[in-house]
């Protein structure tokens, strides 16, 4: 495991593809843009270990182009910043 200091605006990367950018810091809540790959499923830890939804194609655990979380990102859902 590794553990990595990162302040707003800052940025990491997960291989060539995936990056993560701190977005903002507000008292206990932090929010991410992560851009990766549009065939790439990304899922909260919480809806992902439910196994039993995530097997039945339940996926609303899951960032969609129409939902608030992917909101001023590019096609697809995914920003395309590098």
């Amino acid at each position: 495991m590794l553990v990595i200091t990162r302040r707003e605006g800052e940025a990491l990367r997960i291989g060539p593809d995936i990056r993560i950018e701190v977005r903002e810091i507000r008292s206990r809540e932090v929010k991410l843009t992560i851009s990766a790959p549009a065939e790439m499923t990304i899922l909260r830890a919480e809806i992902g270990s439910d196994s039993s939804r995530h097997a039945s194609g339940d996926a609303s655990g899951a960032a969609s182009p129409d939902s608030g979380e992917n909101a001023g990102q590019g096609e697809g859902g995914h920003s395309h910043a590098g």
